[in-house]
């Protein structure tokens, strides 16, 4: 569980928005990464953006798992920023005014920047890359009755509806998806399976529809009736995982 605490009311109209703020989240609550991302920011950004106040918008089930995640999240954002053909006015918006927060509150902190070595541009400490797993889970009636081979189609169709939204978002380049999915995509697709109750698939499909985050939902004639998150989705801090298990 990357935190315990409740997502606040949320403030932005796309899902890179909302990375974008869980990112400054991080960032606040890891000082060496905020370093990090100040001297990132500092070091290629463009301005002319307006800069509205910092407010911080506490996003738990999309904070990045650890450093070297955050920073691919960071410089995959400033790449979007740089291409004109990606609408990100409001991923600008949010990182600029968590950079210039940051002035503000800390001046003497300005760094001059990556290339001057102030700061390691790689992957800080060389940790072990990590392949977060794809979630989907299915309402108890489906775990307990479906058959082996029927219950394999659901999660086929499910886990490409949630790489096709990622691919509609990035126009169709598999070079630009988020950082965690695209690793997924050509990684080992690790999936893990869950059952919950449907009143626990409906807290979890309202939250994920609420982040705008890559997803794929199945309903039938009671509701909904499984849901795949995105691997850039932490379970474990969305509403209704405390009544989800692992099949």
């Amino acid at each position: 569980m990357k935190s315990a605490s409740s997502t606040r009311t949320l403030l932005y109209t796309t899902y890179d928005a909302h990375l974008a703020a869980a990112l400054c989240t991080y960032a606040d609550e890891q000082p060496a990464f905020g370093r990090q991302l100040h001297a990132l920011l500092h070091d290629t950004w463009h301005g002319g953006v307006s800069t509205p106040h910092y407010v911080p918008v506490y996003i738990p089930a999309l904070l990045p798992s650890d450093d070297e995640a955050a920073f691919n999240r960071a410089r995959w954002l400033l790449g979007s920023i740089a291409d004109p053909q990606h609408s990100t006015h409001e991923v600008e918006s949010v990182l600029s005014s968590w950079y210039r927060h940051q002035e503000r509150e800390e001046p003497r902190s300005l760094v001059l920047g990556l290339k001057y070595g102030i700061v390691d541009y790689g992957v800080i400490g060389h940790p072990r890359r990590k392949y977060e797993p794809m979630d989907i889970i299915v309402h108890d009636d489906a775990a307990a009755s479906t058959p082996a081979v029927q219950l394999s189609r659901v999660v086929a169709t499910l886990s490409h509806r949630v790489v096709e939204q990622g691919l509609i978002s990035a126009g169709g380049h598999t070079g630009r998806l988020e950082p965690v999915l695209g690793d997924w995509l050509f990684g080992e697709k690790e999936i893990v399976l869950h059952a919950a109750p449907r009143v626990a698939l409906r807290s979890i499909e309202q939250a994920v529809t609420s982040l705008k985050a890559p997803c794929g939902i199945l309903r039938d004639e009671r509701g909904v009736a499984a849901v795949a998150l995105t691997p850039t989705l932490d379970l474990t801090d969305l509403p209704g995982s405390p009544d989800t298990r692992a099949l």
